[in-house]
């Protein structure tokens, strides 16, 4: 589920609703339909093409209620070359103001968009295959490793299971593994996946799932400040194809200076919201 990914990238946002308690998770007796939601190991067959679209909103910062509404949007095509070979190449990245829906930021110099990247897999692991474009900026540059990162992850085997699954059936995950889209310290979480319903469309089986998820850890690049995210998240996903094609989620993102404790008050906290749809390519 690149998408939540990102995530990070992938954030989430339902004000106080969100904070609720997760609900216990359940099972369903085994005479029910059961159904594999993820592969029995990691990645995509060969000639596997698609195109990730992306759009996070972030809400108002508590903080700073009179900062313009910012929404990021990015078009990402992945090509799976070879089981250990990834081709990634960013169509759109744009910050838009979210009233106007005029671009805010010009395409930075060194920029990913357009660029042919590709990804190669050693030892369960993505890396960026070197050398990188000269004319790539540092930002584009951590932007690739994110992505390597998050290929490495496993995250659908971490959140969904290679176990068949009841409709009704709830589950959880603690996996440090399953959060954060970057280098983090201190990780630490809960994701209780619910499979809510299933349903056919343009032939296709599809899984609906819902999402709590809470962690929290220090991202390397916030210079170790705390960052807490909890939100939900609803999922389409193509049970034939092992696919998340449409991920909503919502929720609430705190932050505190390194030296704090999570005792302490947030020094900000904003809603988010993220939106993902997935086109498979023929």
């Amino acid at each position: 589920m690149k998408s939540i990914r990102a995530l990070w990238m992938v954030t989430a946002a339902l004000a106080c609703n969100a904070c609720r308690k997760p609900a216990v998770p359940r099972a369903l007796p085994s005479e029910s339909p059961s159904y594999q939601l993820a592969n029995s190991a990691p990645g995509y067959s060969v000639g596997t093409r698609y195109i990730d679209r992306l759009v996070i909103a972030p809400g108002k910062d508590e903080g700073h209620p009179s900062a313009p509404s910012i929404t990021m949007e990015q078009d990402i095509r992945w090509e799976v070359l070879a089981p250990d070979r990834m081709e990634l190449k960013v169509l759109r990245y744009e910050f838009l103001d979210t009233t106007t829906r005029k671009s805010i930021r010009p395409e930075p110099e060194g920029s990913l968009t357009g660029v042919p990247i590709y990804l190669r897999k050693s030892a369960d692991q993505w890396q960026p295959e070197q050398p990188l474009p000269a004319e790539l900026s540092n930002e584009s540059r951590r932007r690739i490793e994110a992505y390597a990162l998050t290929e490495s992850k496993n995250y659908e085997q971490l959140m969904y299971s290679t176990i068949p699954r009841h409709v009704g059936e709830s589950w959880t995950t603690r996996d440090p593994k399953a959060f954060f889209d970057e280098p983090a310290d201190d990780v630490s979480g809960l994701c209780i996946v619910t499979f809510t319903a299933v349903e056919a469309s343009q032939g296709k089986t599809i899984a609906h799932l819902h999402l709590d998820t809470e962690f929290q850890g220090r991202p390397r690049s916030s210079g170790s400040n705390w960052t807490r995210w909890h939100f939900l998240t609803e999922v389409r996903r193509s049970i034939e194809d092992k696919m998340d094609l449409e991920t909503t989620s919502e929720g609430i993102v705190e932050s505190w200076a390194a030296e704090a404790t999570l005792g302490d008050a947030p020094k900000s906290q904003h809603q988010s919201s993220a939106h993902i749809v997935r086109e498979i390519l023929k």
